[in-house]
């Protein structure tokens, strides 16, 4: 389990009226990150990890909370895809060219495979009865692929991620024929040593929350066509993922006195007091960005009150004690953030469920990542093979557009990766 330093001693220089604290934490963890800087992650699937949703959420997850960190990315989820690959018209192909072609070839130091949802039949049309022999081919097919990528890439890391759910709890039916597919995956995890993630329950949890919260607004949190997940279950899926594999769930954690401006704790982050005169005043430089989760939907509220995300991964924590006043009106660069008793302030707020300019700098670098992936999945496979399935060669106006394809998809990862590190924020506490 990770265990997150919170004993950094502020040092307090007093001159001039200004409070300096130069104290900082950094992600201190008894056991290593899983990913580390310089890693190449394939994340292989079939419809779900083809949505780049999930996916993007991971990348942004991890480059927002660990900033400094490289890690190249390559989403390669195709629609329709079982532990067989998929050799129909708008398939994959076998899954041995799969993984050739759309891993190995990629150099990969980890891959994680979410495959099981097409293998189940429970979204064809009708529906694939569930039978116990069904499961024979996927547990071997399974098997075989991890075999095959272990061979053929010597020290990768694989991480298996169980089908998730997509579905409300009105159709117990398909849960059940599901469930025994989420239960192989967790079993071939642990008889090959392998990480595994279950990401059925928290989704499954969320959407019992919402019901009992607002059984109005509930399907809301979900895709209408309840089969892929929405941006709600992106987030809860992608941060069941990033919790096993030991994600610092600090981004940072700051306490003031009040009174007299002193930082008595700075986790993650740098803190000068400014002004203790009429307002509090301060500046802080955080080492990590909130998780970009759009807390501005109208389905943000319920999204919060429904899933412990940014209760269990998500913290910002702000504490100011000793305020003379009985309330006051927080700003950073100018941007209102809410009201506060001096004793939720005394107390603790958790800025991450607030629309804060740090949050909103977290979710363009999630955009910037869509952006990314959806050049490199355009140029490496939407265009090429597109243009061959009409019957047409690869001519040099498809190898320049996919190079431009690529040239922009370039663009997008160093945005995305610029506007993952913090920059530093003027905060200011008023009395009401």
């Amino acid at each position: 389990m990770m265990l997150i330093n919170i004993k950094s001693i502020a040092t307090l220089l007093l001159a001039a009226g200004a409070v300096l604290s130069m104290a900082t934490a950094s992600h201190a963890q008894s056991t290593p990150f899983y990913l580390h800087s310089g890693d190449r992650v394939v994340m292989y699937g079939d419809d779900a990890t083809d949505a780049r949703r999930y996916t993007n959420d991971v990348a942004a997850f991890i480059q927002t909370r660990y900033p400094d960190m490289r890690i190249k990315w390559f989403d390669k989820g195709w629609g329709g895809d079982s532990v067989a690959g998929n050799t129909g018209p708008w398939g994959g192909g076998p899954i041995d060219s799969r993984l050739d072609r759309d891993v190995t070839a990629f150099k990969p130091t980890v891959v994680t495979i979410q495959l099981g949802q097409s293998d189940s039949g429970v979204d064809a049309n009708p529906p694939v009865a569930y039978n116990d022999s069904n499961l024979s081919p996927f547990n071997s097919g399974y098997e075989h692929i991890i075999n095959k990528l272990t061979k053929d890439n010597p020290g990768v890391r694989i991480t298996l991620i169980t089908p998730s759910y997509y579905e409300d709890l009105t159709k117990p039916d398909k849960q059940a024929v599901l469930q025994h597919y989420i239960d192989s995956v967790i079993r071939i995890g642990s008889d090959n040593s392998l990480t595994a993630v279950n990401v059925s329950n928290p989704a499954a949890d969320m959407l019992a929350k919402a019901q009992s919260v607002d059984s109005a607004n509930a399907s809301k949190l979900f895709d209408k066509n309840n089969i892929i997940a929405n941006e709600w279950q992106d987030a809860v899926v992608a941060a069941a993922i990033v919790k096993v594999w030991g994600f610092s769930p600090t981004v940072s954690a700051v306490s003031i006195d009040g009174a007299n401006g002193a930082v008595t704790q700075s986790v993650n982050s740098k803190v000068i007091v400014k002004s203790t005169t009429g307002s509090l005043t301060w500046q802080q430089t955080d080492g990590s960005l909130p998780l970009p989760i759009y807390l501005n939907d109208p389905s943000g509220g319920l999204f919060v009150k429904s899933s412990d995300l940014l209760a269990s991964i998500d913290q910002e924590t702000l504490q100011v004690a000793s305020l003379p006043g009985a309330s006051y009106d927080l700003k950073i660069d100018g941007v209102d953030v809410g009201a506060f008793t001096s004793a939720q302030l005394a107390s603790g707020i958790n800025l991450a469920q607030y629309n804060t300019p740090m949050l909103q700098q977290s979710i363009k670098a999630l955009r910037y990542e869509h952006q990314y992936q959806d050049c490199v999945v355009g140029a490496d496979r939407d265009l090429v093979l597109g243009n061959l399935r009409f019957g047409d060669q690869i001519n040099a106006d498809v190898v320049k557009a996919a190079k431009d394809l690529r040239a922009a998809g370039d663009l997008a990862e160093s945005k995305a990766e610029q506007l993952s590190k913090p920059i530093t924020r003027t905060f200011t506490l008023s009395p009401q």
